[in-house]
């Protein structure tokens, strides 16, 4: 489940106000069911900003530390793989596709265009490059690959 803003997009959002300035403390979980198995475990992702340390399930690990970008949460790229399992694929210089079971996510670097199942979206904040990790909208890739 994604903590966050009340949305349209997602039931599951709550508590998460995100400030315009990146010292601010945000919470962020997100949870997805393992792929394949409908009887499987939900695993849920959280994260917090300016903070190195996420946890899936409560079993922590290092990422890089995400940041706000235009008043949006952005979070290392491989989140989304640590966490959940999702196939990463690069596709020439600057094009990344996301495989979570059938939801599929293509985003561009520098580029708020992205398709999620094939259908053109606009972002909020086009994934960048920060300090050599490729950072990405947090609600959008979530909500993109299924999550909640």
């Amino acid at each position: 489940m994604i903590k966050g803003e009340r949305t349209g997009i997602s039931r599951g959002l709550r508590k998460m106000a995100v400030g315009a300035l990146s010292s601010a403390v945000l919470l962020a979980a997100l949870s997805i069911p393992a792929w394949g198995d409908a009887a499987s475990e939900k695993r849920v992702l959280t994260i917090q900003s300016g903070s190195s340390k996420a946890s899936v399930n409560g079993n922590a690990y290092e990422i890089a530390k995400p940041v706000v970008k235009q008043g949006v949460l952005m979070v290392p790229l491989s989140v989304f793989k640590k966490a959940f399992g999702t196939e990463i694929r690069l596709e020439g210089e600057n094009r990344i596709r996301l495989l979570q079971g059938p939801p599929t996510v293509v985003l561009v670097i520098d580029n708020k265009t992205a398709w999620i199942d094939g259908k053109k979206v606009q972002l909020p904040a086009a994934p960048t490059m920060v300090s050599g990790t490729l950072m990405v909208p947090l609600r959008n890739v979530a909500s993109g690959i299924g999550a909640k």
